[in-house]
């Protein structure tokens, strides 16, 4: 297509910034409006698609506007089972492939 992809990590998007919508938008041709950082909470019937991921997209369908984005404590590798380290270890080239090309706001 001649258009080099846009690549973020889902997280980058929940707790995005209005500067990196707006980088987002330039970088894929979409016109940035601003009702983009603002809307309205999700109505019931829009919520039973995520009812049985309640727990993990609680935030995401109550939500009004992107959220301040806090700091996370992860746990150290050393401390995850060992299969999850191997698979850690075998996908952080690609992790790392990728991060480097994300958008970055100025």
């Amino acid at each position: 297509m001649g258009i080099d992809p846009v690549r973020n990590k889902f997280k980058c998007f929940v707790f995005l910034s209005e500067e990196t919508l707006k980088l987002y938008c330039r970088e894929t041709g979409i016109d940035f409006q601003d009702s983009m950082i603002q809307w309205k909470p999700f109505d019931e019937e829009q919520k039973k698609p995520y009812y049985a991921y309640e727990a993990f997209m609680k935030t995401f369908v109550e939500s009004t506007h992107f959220l301040k984005k806090t700091p996370t404590q992860l746990p150290d590798v050393k401390d995850l089972p060992e299969e999850v380290q191997k698979v850690i270890e075998d996908d952080m080239p690609i992790y790392n492939f990728f991060y480097e090309k994300r958008l970055k706001p100025q």
